[in-house]
């Protein structure tokens, strides 16, 4: 999938800035597993910190691992495309478990549409 290639290119989204509020792998109580860390691109880490925003740029991406009983079972990820979030979701291996906009993952962040343009785990600079 070419999120999943662009994600894992070059150093991979390993090496990018963690969510403020996520500075390393900490403990969930969401539907993404017992542990996550969460990591943000170049435009939305600057995004983070820079004016008053409505919505997160075009070209976001946020990216969370997702750990039960301590092993990485999962990865999410979300990218800003054509002023959409495109939604997907990976195994350990990275294979696709799905994408898209789907309903398990719209439903789940409606609430956070409106006030943080779909993100729980970043806030829109005020």
């Amino acid at each position: 999938m070419d999120l999943w290639n662009r994600v894992r290119a070059d150093a991979g989204y390993r090496s990018w800035a963690h969510a403020p509020r996520y500075p390393f792998k900490m403990a969930s109580n969401t539907a993404h597993g017992s542990e996550v860390e969460v990591f943000v691109n170049a435009p939305l880490a600057q995004a983070i910190d820079g004016k008053p925003a409505t919505a997160w740029p075009e070209g976001s991406i946020i990216v969370k691992d997702i750990y039960s009983r301590r092993s990485l079972s999962h990865v999410a990820a979300m990218e800003k495309r054509g002023g959409k979030w495109f939604w997907a979701e990976f195994d350990a291996e990275g294979e696709p478990i799905y994408s898209g906009e789907p309903a398990i993952c719209l439903d789940c962040h409606r609430p956070r549409q409106k006030t943080g343009d779909w993100l729980y785990t970043v806030e829109l600079p005020r």
